[in-house]
């Protein structure tokens, strides 16, 4: 595609579209609910249509687009250049003048529904109304200062404006993009910083729950513990488990003692010996029944 030019399959008919304003959307039959009763003897209501119509008011926007040989009556300049159809009638082309600035302005507006108060009250952003819209541009004229006669006039040389504009006023419609823009900005770094705030509960949630987990197991630990119990140890009082643990303590100091009083006279008794198919254990000298109670003690 060469830079200007556009390739494509022509149109083989115009269709011109108009823009049209009105207040309401269609029409529909007016009828009245009466009652009324079926084949199986019930009761319900039907419609009556009274043979009327009513006209449906516009909810969303009141100017539309409309083919022009759906609008009954237009006044419009025609073509001088005149053909007559096999009636005899005179046909010619409508003909179409370029919109002026105010027009197009005007047109412009109307696109965006500026014209009209219902469809800007449904908007969720911008201008609610006609009069604010008015506020908007008014807001971005720059007012003409004159100098007192008194005075005389100090011409300022003009300054570039930086952003490389002519340093014509900005539209409304320019306005409201930056302060939309600049409170998306807002919005998005409030939602970082709602993020990073998550982030860090949690962090810290996770870590009260491997806390947790270790608290579990510890006691899940003592539930086993106490599983592994006697049931006679598990009606027991709690002074009565309290002396019995005092007596494992005693009996372990006891058995430590009897241990530690074999092996000193087994030392003494293998220092004396010459041949070593002599020596001795304490498997030779202690009871079977105290071996096992070390053993099992050591454990």
């Amino acid at each position: 595609m060469s830079e200007g030019k556009y390739e494509g399959t022509p149109n083989q008919k115009i269709n011109i579209q108009v823009l049209v304003y009105g207040e309401f959307s269609k029409y529909t039959q007016d009828y009245d609910l009466v009652d009324s009763v079926d084949k199986k003897g019930k009761q319900s209501k039907v419609k009556r249509y009274k043979g009327t119509y009513s006209k449906v008011a516009e909810t969303s926007t009141r100017w539309d687009w409309v083919p022009l040989d759906k609008i009954q009556q237009i006044y419009v300049d025609y073509d001088q250049n005149t053909t007559k159809d096999k009636f005899g009638y005179t046909r010619s082309k409508p003909r179409w003048s370029h919109l002026n600035d105010d027009e197009s302005a005007a047109r412009e507006k109307a696109l965006a529904n500026e014209h009209d108060n219902v469809a800007l009250g449904k908007r969720t952003a911008g201008p609610k109304s006609g009069e604010e819209v008015v506020k908007l541009e008014e807001k971005k004229k720059v007012p003409d200062v004159k100098p007192s006669p008194e005075e005389p006039s100090k011409k300022k040389p003009k300054k570039t404006p930086k952003d490389g504009s002519d340093g014509t006023s900005k539209s409304w419609m320019d306005t409201w993009k930056e302060e939309e823009m600049k409170k998306t900005k807002e919005e998005i770094q409030g939602l970082k910083n709602e993020k990073k705030d998550l982030e860090v509960s949690l962090n810290k949630s996770e870590a009260e729950v491997k806390s947790l987990d270790k608290k579990l197991q510890e006691a899940n630990k003592i539930v086993d513990k106490y599983n592994n119990l006697p049931s006679l140890a598990k009606t027991m009082t709690a002074d009565t488990l309290d002396k019995f643990t005092r007596y494992e303590a005693k009996f372990k100091t006891l058995a430590r003692s009897a241990k530690t009083h074999f092996e000193g006279e087994l030392l003494t008794f293998n220092r004396n010996i010459t041949n070593k198919k002599d020596f001795r254990t304490l498997e030779d000298v202690a009871p079977s029944t105290l071996i096992e109670q070390w053993d099992t003690k050591d454990k």
